[in-house]
């Protein structure tokens, strides 16, 4: 792995490897506005390394080179990258239609609602998709999001169904949803061999994608992939970790994964220790983390600050980040982990 030598090196290659310029970016929207820059509540440089810092309060010295090696090699998306992949990903739904034969028009998007029935990045992608395939005719109707309160008549005439999400990181929440609206068919006598079905995300794990494909071929249901890019799989051998500190390194991960998420457990029969159903990614959205990513990055504890945020999480009281607050002045000091000092 890479010894960076600052914290300030690995926010450069975190920069750089998301193609990000930071001085285009401001935390204040209205600032933003007024100055004709970006606005981007995470990644500015006023505060970016302030919260780099106090994410890695938890972590002792000899540990924090790995988690920094991390944070070179995450990937975030702005929201002009969103935009931009929402594009790409329509330009390929667009393609893959026109080979069988499927006008846009006759396909409806379903994207994935909370199942809290609060908001989730499906929004995000509804939004995108509208905007972006107004080109192309797109209809309101053409974009839904739950069979509970939409009619029948939506699918008249429509001959492909197109479950779209951000990222597909273990396949279960597009297994339930294409399941719910099977459901759904059956009780309004609509077959569904009518439609010709697909799923489609910016970011779709391999293996979730073979999982879908397995599950409905053992149904004789036919259901296609489209998508466009596979995430990053840091926590692979040789990726940015040799062979030779892999097993020392995931040992180190896995320790403070368990550690952080044990706060949240205490909630939750849910665990979310190197990411959700262990996929162990390192992913953020400009509006939101997907809980597939490495826990340590976007949950709350009474001892750990998270880099990004999981905005549906709970967070802890204000006497426990008090007292976590003087725990990190004393650990800053002594790991020398403070901006501008070598590490």
């Amino acid at each position: 792995m890479k010894h960076y030598k600052s914290i300030d090196e690995a926010i450069e290659d975190f920069y750089h490897n998301n193609c990000i310029n930071p001085d285009k970016y401001l935390s204040v929207e209205k600032d933003a506005y007024s100055n004709d820059k970006e606005h981007d509540s995470y990644i500015v440089t006023d505060i970016f390394s302030s919260q780099v810092n106090e994410w890695l309060q938890i972590f002792p010295y000899e540990d924090i080179n790995i988690f920094l090696n991390l944070l070179g090699h995450y990937t975030y998306l702005t929201r002009r990258e969103y935009s931009h992949r929402i594009s790409i990903l329509s330009e390929e739904i667009s393609k893959k239609l026109q080979d069988m034969n499927v006008a846009f028009n006759d396909a409806v998007f379903i994207t994935i609602p909370s199942p809290q029935g609060i908001k989730s990045g499906g929004d995000e992608i509804r939004s995108y998709l509208n905007t972006i395939n107004i080109c192309r005719g797109i209809n309101n109707n053409q974009i839904i999001c739950s069979e509970e309160l939409i009619s029948p008549k939506i699918f008249e005439n429509k001959r492909a169904l197109i479950f779209i999400d951000d990222l597909i990181g273990s396949g279960k929440t597009i297994l339930a949803s294409i399941n719910s609206f099977f459901t759904y068919f059956k009780k309004i006598s609509i077959d569904p061999s009518q439609f010709q079905l697909f799923f489609a995300g910016i970011y779709v794990n391999q293996s979730a994608s073979s999982n879908i494909i397995k599950y409905f071929k053992k149904m004789n249901i036919q259901v296609e992939p489209i998508y466009m890019e596979l995430p990053k799989k840091l926590l692979k051998g040789d990726v940015i970790f040799d062979s030779k500190e892999y097993k020392h390194v995931i040992e180190v991960i896995k320790k403070y994964e368990k550690i952080i998420d044990s706060y949240q457990a205490k909630t939750s029969s849910k665990t979310y220790d190197m990411g959700f159903d262990k996929c162990k990614l390192t992913i953020s959205f400009y509006y939101n983390t997907p809980n597939n990513t490495l826990c340590n990055f976007w949950e709350y504890s009474d001892i750990h600050t998270p880099l990004f945020e999981r905005r549906s999480q709970t967070r802890p009281s204000v006497n426990n980040l008090k007292t976590r607050k003087s725990n990190n002045e004393i650990n800053a000091y002594l790991q020398k982990a403070i901006k501008n000092e070598t590490i």
